[in-house]
């Protein structure tokens, strides 16, 4: 579990790097000022080059994505009822998503901008939570299946036998 969850996490940091740079790319090229930073300028003021502050900004956005993805192996812990993992799940994440929300986007300081990344949060969370209920189900059908074609093996061995 350990292993599977730092290989997710390893390949949501990755992927969430690598957006995050072409969108700051895209960015800039569509910007006609040099001095252009897509960050909070507020948030920019913590370092000492807006650069700095992108470059942080990607970093911690590769964070929460790693967290989310390593995360997301609770959801598939056997031994957890549904709604034990939802919480689990949602504890951690909330507990990178907010304060990294706070220190980029100064959401604290913005009602926009607190409701765009609790929104943001909320979606996240729902389609995950969405996609492991489905998985549930989908395994729950596969037992029930398996009962049936199992229990009805069973009565023609009986048949037989009679």
């Amino acid at each position: 579990m350990i292993k599977e969850a730092l290989r997710r996490g390893y390949n949501g940091f990755s992927c969430a790097i690598t957006v995050n740079v072409i969108i700051f790319l895209v960015m800039c090229l569509c910007s006609k000022d040099l001095e252009f930073a897509p960050v909070v300028p507020e948030y920019a003021e913590f370092f000492h080059t807006k650069l700095q502050a992108v470059l942080m900004e990607i970093l911690l956005c590769g964070v929460v994505s790693a967290v989310f993805s390593a995360g997301s192996v609770i959801m598939e812990a056997k031994r957890m009822s549904l709604v034990m993992q939802s919480v689990i799940f949602f504890l951690v994440t909330a507990a990178v998503w907010i304060p990294v929300g706070c220190f980029c986007w100064r959401i604290h300081k913005h009602l926009s901008s607190m409701i765009s990344v609790i929104c943001s949060y909320t979606c996240s969370y729902i389609v995950t939570w969405v996609i492991q209920y489905r998985v549930c189900k989908a395994s729950v059908k596969e037992i029930n299946e398996k009962l049936k074609d199992s229990n009805v093996l069973s009565l023609k061995n009986i048949e037989k036998k009679k």
